[in-house]
């Protein structure tokens, strides 16, 4: 799938979806979301699909649209398959016409599972290609009030937080905010984990002081400071 031709258009994908007792659908529809979410415990696959509600929805014309929320949802998908979009696993369920997505809008509130949100988005930079920076600070801002936990209630620490997990697609050592800032707008952020040293740290006193020594001395190494420190000058020789 190259979803450089996709088009977000969620009222097109909105005016597939009939809701009743039930939510069905009159069209093709396609739902895709990472395949770790099974090793995360952030999705059961059974009779049902019950998975995290970050998941993308697209139909046969490149249209998608987007739930974000720290709630799970239960689908009934007619097929279930594996895909791979740049590179990594994803799970694609498909929808025929007339098809029931999922049986109720009532969706299931799991407030320890916040925890594991944060780890796999935040800590270990995993955020799906369909979620951009803004939209996943506003689905971390909305876990109390949909789940009760108030891990990620601190709005302060959760929005640096993306911002150093948030980096320039065409230069990933630099920050997004970078990117934006030099006048870029069509591309969307990467993201890295926080334990990722040689994209996330710049300096190298920060580099050979921290808890990954080995990458920091290689990254040292290897990528050469534009704005470097008196110290830096000094270690580096």
């Amino acid at each position: 799938m190259d979803i450089t031709k996709l088009k977000r258009n969620p009222d097109k994908i909105k005016s597939m979806l009939k809701v009743g007792k039930n939510v069905t659908t009159t069209g093709n529809l396609r739902i895709i979301f990472p395949t770790r979410y099974l090793s995360r415990d952030l999705c059961q696959v059974g009779k049902e699909v019950n998975t995290l509600a970050v998941v993308a929805l697209l139909d046969d014309d490149d249209n998608y649209a987007v739930i974000r929320s720290c709630v799970f949802i239960k689908f009934t998908p007619s097929d279930m398959s594996d895909i791979v979009i740049g590179g990594k696993d994803y799970i694609q369920l498909t929808f025929e016409p007339g098809s029931v997505v999922t049986e109720s809008l009532n969706l299931l509130k799991r407030a320890g599972h916040v925890s594991d949100i944060i780890v796999e988005f935040l800590f270990n930079g995993n955020v799906p290609w369909y979620i951009g920076m803004d939209e996943l600070n506003q689905m971390l801002a909305e876990a109390y009030s949909v789940t009760g936990s108030g891990l990620a209630n601190n709005k302060d620490a959760i929005e640096t937080i993306i911002s150093v997990i948030s980096r320039n697609p065409l230069k990933p050592t630099e920050s997004y905010r970078d990117y934006l800032a030099s006048g870029g707008k069509t591309l969307k952020p990467i993201y890295i984990s926080l334990t990722n040293v040689p994209l996330g740290v710049k300096s190298t006193i920060s580099k050979i002081t921290g808890s990954y020594l080995n990458l920091g001395i290689l990254s040292s190494l290897v990528v050469k400071e534009d704005t470097p420190i008196k110290l830096d000058k000094i270690l580096r020789g």
